[in-house]
């Protein structure tokens, strides 16, 4: 589709089925409740303009080549050393093959000391990163004793990928991440409260609540209009899809800021975590019964003509 002289190609899908928002505190789920992931599934779309991989490790790597990324079907082993094993390099299909995760306690951070942990209920904080909490309690304030360490890709979704333009005239590459409301409630409901963390090529941490404060767990699905659509296909691949309530962010990957000028065969890297953050009102009893499809796109630009 060209659009402003720009030729905007959709090169991957990730497809996270997040089910069965059941019973919540307010800022916790309770023990009884789950978030289930039922599926992760990437691709590349036919003629797409980037090749991808999932990196060996999980995480960023300085001066990252081809050998540092898998690609294909994927096994997930999140104590090793190398978390991904698949064929090696960056290609054009990613199945990660987890499934069935279920998510049974919000996610915050914490600073541990011992064997409690002291939980900030207000943010994600930087400087703990290692210390992912999952805990069940009332309120903002949260027993030490409920907290537990929150296992990757098991409690919350982390993945780190490897983007490299393949096409030579690409003048940028972007993620667009988007939550799709699902099943029968009427509102946005828990999926109010997803939060994405991202980062790019090992630098700073961003947070981005999906819809921010402009509609919360009570907002009707159809008062919501999407403010990236057009990036999600229907199931004939061309279509876009119509999604009800859909909210979406974008991230620039990789631009070089000029009409005319090409990106070149760089690998640019992104880290993206996604979770239902605790510390956000929308965590809140009234969200119960919702459910959600996540998708994340890569689109890419070509310089002008």
């Amino acid at each position: 589709m060209k659009k402003k002289g720009l030729i905007i190609s959709t090169v991957v899908m990730v497809v996270v089925l997040i089910a069965s928002l059941t019973t919540a505190t307010y800022a916790w789920f309770t023990t009884g409740s789950t978030v289930s992931v039922d599926s992760i599934s990437m691709s590349v779309a036919y003629g797409s303009d980037v090749a991808i991989g999932m990196a060996k490790t999980n995480a960023y790597k300085a001066n990252a080549t081809n050998d540092d990324f898998v690609n294909g079907s994927l096994t997930w082993n999140g104590s090793a050393a190398e978390k991904w094993t698949g064929e090696d390099g960056l290609l054009t299909t990613l199945n990660t093959n987890i499934t069935s995760v279920a998510v049974s306690k919000a996610i915050s951070t914490a600073v541990k000391n011992g064997e409690d942990y002291t939980v900030d209920a207000t943010e994600w904080v930087a400087a703990n990163e290692a210390n992912v909490v999952k805990a069940a309690g009332e309120g903002m304030t949260v027993d030490n004793a409920s907290a537990q360490a929150a296992v990757t890709n098991t409690d919350y979704i982390s993945l780190a990928m490897g983007v490299q333009a393949v096409a030579p005239n690409l003048k940028s590459i972007g993620c667009v991440i988007t939550v799709e409301p699902t099943g029968t409630k009427t509102t946005l409901g828990m999926n109010a409260a997803i939060h994405v963390r991202y980062r790019l090529n090992g630098g700073d941490w961003e947070e981005k609540d999906i819809y921010g404060t402009t509609a919360n767990y009570g907002t009707l699905k159809t008062a919501v209009t999407n403010a990236n659509p057009g990036v999600v296909k229907d199931t004939d691949g061309t279509t876009d899809k119509t999604m009800t309530g859909a909210q979406s962010i974008k991230i620039e990957i990789a631009s070089s800021n000029t009409d005319t000028t090409a990106l070149g065969d760089t690998i640019n890297q992104i880290e993206v975590i996604i979770f239902i953050a605790g510390y956000d009102p929308d965590c809140n009893v009234a969200a119960t019964g919702s459910s959600c499809n996540i998708h994340i796109n890569f689109v890419s630009a070509t310089i002008s003509a």
